[in-house]
């Protein structure tokens, strides 16, 4: 943390977790640096606290991305031990709706940055953010597995958060965001109940 608190905000820094002992001594754990995010899941037993842990280590200077929108990210995501299930190093769009609970819910706590178009149309980022994703797996994939995920891991994600997109998926002139899960119950609404969800239903 210490060489992203020099970082002037145009250097592209790695993430790195490690231990604390030899030369980390005297480091502050990570465990007293991270935010607290409690998301209740319904479940045929009732509500479920599930607990989302995130570590901006970067802030960056743009408006937060609600948990339905489109952000432009690049990330890596492990399991505990440490293995890598996926990455992209070149930032890519994500639709929101999309991801896993625990993916959005933590984008949203990160702010993107800036950026400078070149003459020859390339793009610099610049100010952007920058963190950590610690989530159960309640908020991942849960009981499902996959050759590079066990049933019920735990996730982490490093990612750094470019730029986003308000989103209007059906057209009809209202923000995703504002139509999506007005009752928070984490499941879209459809208010109408013609089993279309409000955010795709355009009438």
């Amino acid at each position: 943390y210490e060489e992203f608190n020099k970082n002037d905000g145009f250097e592209n820094l790695e993430i790195t977790i490690d231990s604390i002992y030899d030369e980390n001594i005297d480091m502050e754990p990570l465990f007293n640096q991270v935010f607290k995010k409690n998301i209740p899941i319904e479940s045929s037993n009732g509500s479920i606290n599930h607990v989302l842990y995130y570590l901006p280590v970067k802030n960056g200077i743009g408006e937060r991305p609600s948990t339905v929108d489109s952000v432009y990210v690049s990330y890596q995501g492990s399991l505990l031990d440490g293995s890598i299930f996926d990455k992209s190093v070149n930032p890519i769009w994500f639709d929101l709706t999309g991801v896993v609970r625990g993916f959005k819910e933590g984008i949203s706590e990160f702010k993107p940055g800036d950026f400078n178009v070149n003459n020859d149309n390339t793009v610099n980022y610049i100010n952007y953010g920058q963190g950590l994703i610690f989530m159960p797996s309640g908020l991942g994939y849960f009981a499902q597995s996959s050759p590079l995920i066990p049933e019920y891991s735990s996730l982490i994600f490093k990612i750094s958060l470019f730029t986003i997109k308000k989103t209007d998926h059906d057209g009809d002139g209202i923000l995703t965001a504002d139509e999506y899960d007005n009752d928070n119950d984490g499941v879209p609404d459809d208010s109408d109940g013609d089993g279309l969800f409000d955010y795709l239903d355009n009438d």
